[in-house]
């Protein structure tokens, strides 16, 4: 990601040294991508000279933490294993439960219902951009359910609640595992479809846990916006028409059980080829989001872009950093003592000279 030094706020009455620059090299928080950087351009990346992603497992709670807090995109590999919704093919979705409806993108209507056989059997291209992942071929859109909040019987959500799959390394937080289970969607493409590039407009870090079929994706850092005439806002294909800020970074092909976990801000497409939609075509995938930890190295260090796009403009995600900034909640700030600014200024300041440096 194009880097970002990012004047600290004054604690207390003492000013910081430094100065706001976009962009200069960052490497504190940012070394682990920056030195396989490589933003290319929309017809050169391959998956042979992308920047390889980041991909772990036996994923311990202090590296996730690290890893979400500076805001690194990373795949875990063994991100579930034998979870009953692995095994359930997109029929079944269809036969259990027939009366809810879901999105289905690029497809000229808003809704489709469940019981229509045809959404999981039957390819229906709608639309097509040659600097997608499918090269300009007819593209069959995404059918996306949002069970967290909109589902027609009371008893669906539960009864899909009850046998999510929340990754091991959510377990460890009640607040992270009862998260994933309130905010999932569940998201089916068939063979020859995907999603256009866009930037969702969550705050929080999601993950994509691919249930059934591989899926390849494609990610690139949020655009270096610096001023308000730029594009700020990116749904679906909309940044395929500026070929200066499409620069993905990352090609990889994600199998079922595995999961990609990025940060607010990240630019992503998917594609589902021929031949790699599972045992019926369909493949099968869900999204959710977690509240810890934040990212909070990832919103410092790129906040002036954060502050010209949609996340500020019309997202509430400049409410989300304010207490990491004032110590504490809008209403708390006032409580923070000058002791308590004081001891944490000295804590930053590791030589004492009375300033808190790039390198401190």
């Amino acid at each position: 990601m194009g880097s970002l030094r990012l004047l600290a706020l004054p604690i207390g009455m003492v000013c910081f040294s430094s100065k706001l620059q976009d962009p200069v090299p960052l490497t504190e928080y940012y070394s682990q991508t920056l030195k396989d950087y490589k933003g290319l351009k929309w017809n050169e990346i391959t998956p042979a000279n992308a920047a390889p992603m980041l991909r772990v497992q036996h994923l311990e709670s202090s590296r996730f933490k690290d890893l979400v807090r500076c805001g690194y995109p990373f795949i875990v590999e063994d991100c579930v294993q034998d979870a009953e919704l692995q095994e359930m093919p997109c029929a079944e979705y269809s036969r259990r439960f027939p009366t809810e409806y879901m999105k289905a993108e690029y497809a000229g209507t808003d809704y489709v219902t469940l019981a229509d056989p045809t959404w999981w059997s039957e390819q229906k291209p709608q639309a097509s951009a040659r600097k997608h992942l499918s090269r300009g071929k007819p593209l069959s859109g995404p059918y996306v359910w949002h069970v967290k909040d909109e589902t027609q019987e009371e008893a669906t959500k539960p009864e899909l609640a009850s046998i999510f799959p929340v990754p091991y390394f959510l377990n460890g937080s009640v607040l992270n595992s009862h998260e994933a289970r309130d905010s999932f969607e569940m998201w089916f493409v068939l063979e020859n479809g995907g999603s256009q590039a866009h930037a969702d407009s969550y705050c929080e870090t999601t993950i994509s846990l691919q249930l059934r079929g591989r899926k390849t994706w494609r990610l690139g850092a949020f655009p270096n916006i610096s001023n308000a005439f730029q594009p700020y806002h990116f749904l679906d294909g909309q940044i395929y028409k500026h070929d200066d800020l499409w620069r993905p970074e990352h090609e990889e092909i994600v199998l079922p059980g595995q999961c990609v976990v990025f940060p607010m801000g990240y630019v992503h497409e998917t594609y589902v080829p021929e031949g790699e939609g599972g045992d019926d075509g369909c493949s099968v995938a869900t999204t959710f989001q977690f509240q810890e930890p934040q990212p909070v190295f990832l919103w410092k260090n790129f906040l002036a872009r954060w502050g010209l796009s949609h996340y500020a403009r019309e997202e509430p995600c400049l409410e989300r950093m304010v207490p990491y900034v004032l110590l504490g909640t809008h209403r708390g700030a006032s409580r923070v003592t000058p002791k308590l600014r004081q001891k944490a200024f000295v804590l930053a300041d590791v030589d004492g000279d009375g300033r808190v440096t790039q390198e401190e």
